[in-house]
């Protein structure tokens, strides 16, 4: 139970910070954390998978795997709530830009300090 709480929280911290950041920052963010473990992996000499070798548990440890698609820095979950949070801003009248489109399409924005905001995105 404790496991699942901690996840909670974590995937609300990604959420918040999607929100905070920009989604689409977050989102680059993600891309660096994945190359970045994909790096190490490598530089570590990680090994290819055997013919034998249980495919299910390659990729489920490591950088890439518990950060770079982990539930706080994952893009599933940063830039779903910096895309939410900038559509909940865009709909309050926060975002005012001269953007062409309409301003929830606005994912490049940091959207900062704003509390209701982040707890949208998380």
């Amino acid at each position: 139970m404790a496991e699942v709480l901690a996840l909670l929280v974590a995937a609300f911290a990604g959420g918040a910070l999607g929100a905070a950041v920009g989604a689409l920052e977050a989102f680059s963010l993600a891309g660096v954390l994945i190359v970045v473990g994909e790096a190490t992996d490598l530089a570590g000499g990680a090994a290819t998978p055997a013919a034998g070798d249980d495919l299910a548990a390659l990729g489920s440890t490591g950088l890439t795997a518990s950060v770079g698609l982990g539930p706080l820095f994952g893009p599933h979950v940063a830039f779903a709530g910096g895309a939410a949070a900038t559509a909940f801003a865009a709909r309050q009248g926060h975002l005012d830009t001269d953007f062409g489109y309409h301003e929830a399409k606005h994912v490049t924005r940091a959207l900062g300090p704003r509390v209701d905001v982040m707890a949208v995105g998380g």
